[in-house]
């Protein structure tokens, strides 16, 4: 047997203190929590990035609709923002897809910084081309056209301190978009520009605009951006897969109020014929399931998209 400073001893010393080492990094990393941004939960799946969407919205998108797409796809993703917090289409950009971004708030600068793969445009999006009178809010993510926000909650934004400015900006069509960069197709398009979604549902024509997956944001009750108003019009192209909650925290059945906001997640009717064929399916039951595998068990409150929990 060897004895305590043989070269033996030594060398079983020096074999087994790495080995010993490397364990305990190994079973650190494993217990490390999924990393959460400041802003928005975010989650490492697979290759090509994060999710960065409000409520996991892209995540369920993407499983549901595209994790079997043979190749890169064009997104639109109008209300852009930074382009990173609560992003509806920084994941699928990760995943080798080009697309639109657009964003008429001073965000626009640091979305020019984040995102210089995608095609951004300072401006918004509205039945015709030309200028119009914008409120910019100091909060991110409730700015929009002066005649199309809900009275109610424009006039409390002024009352409570929280508009910014009000000036005017450039406007876009989605036709012209399309033709400027010669796309023929959208794979996926996202609409969340804070009660102008009706208008700009109206100023695109889905008969001669493809496009798979249209996702919009919609308040319950509201004058011009109602559940109810948004699922009618879209009706004649589409199917509404699901009613996708990303209220904090969810809203009760029945509730109708300024913060019970949802995503209306359609799918065109070729397209959802498509799925079935290649028996491509995920509810959002699915997705809540998915979450927790990557996340592992919530810990609290909050730790969940809020869309899932009713699943």
């Amino acid at each position: 047997m060897p004895t305590i400073g043989s070269p033996s001893a030594w060398r079983r010393l020096c074999f087994v203190l790495p080995v010993i080492a490397i364990v305990i990094l190994c079973s650190t990393a494993m217990r490390a929590p999924v990393g959460v941004g400041p802003a928005t939960k975010v989650v490492a799946l697979g290759p090509g990035g994060r999710f960065r969407s409000q409520a996991g919205q892209d995540l369920y998108v993407y499983e549901r609709f595209f994790r079997h797409r043979p190749g890169p796809g064009v997104y639109l993703e109008f209300g852009a923002r930074d382009g990173v917090a609560h992003s509806n289409s920084y994941a699928f950009e990760q995943r080798g897809w080009r697309g639109f971004c657009v964003e008429p708030t001073d965000e626009f600068h640091r979305l020019v910084r984040n995102r210089p793969g995608c095609w951004n445009y300072h401006g918004a999006v509205a039945a015709r081309a030309g200028a119009r009178r914008f409120v910019f809010s100091k909060k991110g993510g409730f700015s929009g056209f002066a005649d199309d926000m809900d009275p109610a909650r424009l006039e409390a934004m002024r009352h409570r301190g929280k508009v910014a400015r009000e000036t005017s900006v450039a406007c876009y069509t989605v036709a012209g978009l399309m033709r400027e960069r010669r796309v023929e197709r959208l794979d996926y398009v996202s609409v969340d520009v804070e009660g102008a979604e009706l208008e700009v549902l109206r100023s695109v024509d889905w008969a001669a605009t493809p496009a798979d997956v249209v996702q919009v944001e919609s308040v319950e009750g509201a004058a011009k951006n109602d559940t109810a108003a948004l699922v009618a019009l879209m009706a004649r192209w589409y199917h509404l897969d699901v009613k996708y909650d990303v209220s904090p925290p969810p809203c009760r059945p029945g509730e109708v109020t300024a913060d019970c906001t949802y995503d209306l997640i359609f799918v065109s009717r070729r397209f959802a014929r498509d799925l079935r064929a290649r028996n491509v399916s995920l509810t959002p039951a699915g997705a809540r399931a998915l979450w927790k595998r990557t996340y592992g068990p919530p810990a609290g409150r909050g730790e969940e998209p809020p869309g899932w929990r009713r699943a």
